[in-house]
């Protein structure tokens, strides 16, 4: 798999959120991770290969619950968790479809998403996951939280729509979060709680 194109972004959240690890996911690199891996996390050639015959997530085998939110610097993390809820393992790799929509008739609004990483190159931008039964994945949106250009505050969101990576059906959440016009989408990794920053916009 080729390594996707990205451009430098200054911005970062810093610490916004406190990690709370709950739910075990096995995550399996499509490279080698320079960091240490955690128990949600295994990263060795043989299991990523294994990987090829456990089945995609669909959505009747997941739910999904909004986590932890944190505003700081003029911006918002929210990290939304993903919960295998079947009897059998399956997988998802890469980055989530967010869509916002109206509070009333809660049609979609017309607001821009991109995809942002959470690491940097050579590591590859993002993972595959395999969710065993009960156990969680999670990704992380991120956006401005005041319109600083009008000197104003942003329109809230009342609910999102989110397709899971490589399927085609949608999970609708309640979820309250300010629309300032952009929201950046991270990829999906193991665990109940994501990376509390983001570093590179990847096209």
């Amino acid at each position: 798999m080729d390594e996707p194109v990205t451009t430098r972004a200054g911005a970062r959240l810093g610490a916004l959120v406190l990690l709370v690890l709950a739910g075990i996911a096995v995550t399996v690199q499509v490279t080698g991770a320079r960091a240490a891996p955690s128990r949600d996390a295994v990263a060795t050639p043989r299991s990523a290969i294994a990987t090829a015959s456990v089945p995609i997530c669909s959505v009747a085998r997941l739910s999904v619950v909004a986590g932890e939110f944190g505003e700081a610097g003029g911006q918002f993390l929210q990290t939304f968790t993903l919960t295998n809820l079947s009897s059998g393992a399956c997988r998802l790799a890469g980055w989530p479809i967010v869509r916002v929509l109206d509070s009333s008739p809660g049609s979609p609004r017309s607001t821009k998403t991109m995809r942002v990483r959470q690491n940097t190159p050579p590591e590859q931008a993002s993972s595959v996951v395999v969710l065993r039964p009960s156990r969680k994945a999670s990704f992380d949106v991120y956006g401005a939280d005041y319109d600083a250009v009008h000197n104003r505050a942003c329109p809230q969101i009342r609910a999102a729509v989110i397709t899971p990576p490589a399927t085609a059906g949608q999970l609708r959440i309640a979820v309250r979060l300010p629309d300032c016009g952009t929201l950046l989408i991270a990829p999906v990794i193991g665990g109940a709680s994501d990376r509390p920053s983001w570093s590179e916009y990847v096209h």
